[in-house]
């Protein structure tokens, strides 16, 4: 996992979801953690459409990607 203060070099980081739950029109997911890891993102909701159009899926991976 990359420093999130910035002091890493590299051009992209993949963060690991797990379905949390879901509220009115969004889904609510938590970030998987590794042990000795911190957050980068936290908690992300991603609208109910997105997702049917995912098959509703129990785990995401999120990219983030700077723009060159």
């Amino acid at each position: 996992m990359a420093n999130p203060n910035g002091n890493d070099s590299k051009k992209s980081l993949d963060v690991l979801f797990s379905f949390d739950r879901a509220t009115k029109n969004t889904g609510r997911y938590q970030e998987i953690v590794e042990l000795d890891g911190e957050e980068i993102i936290g908690t992300l909701y991603v609208q109910k459409k997105a997702l049917a159009l995912l098959g509703n899926p129990q785990k995401l991976r999120v990219t983030v990607a700077k723009e060159e």
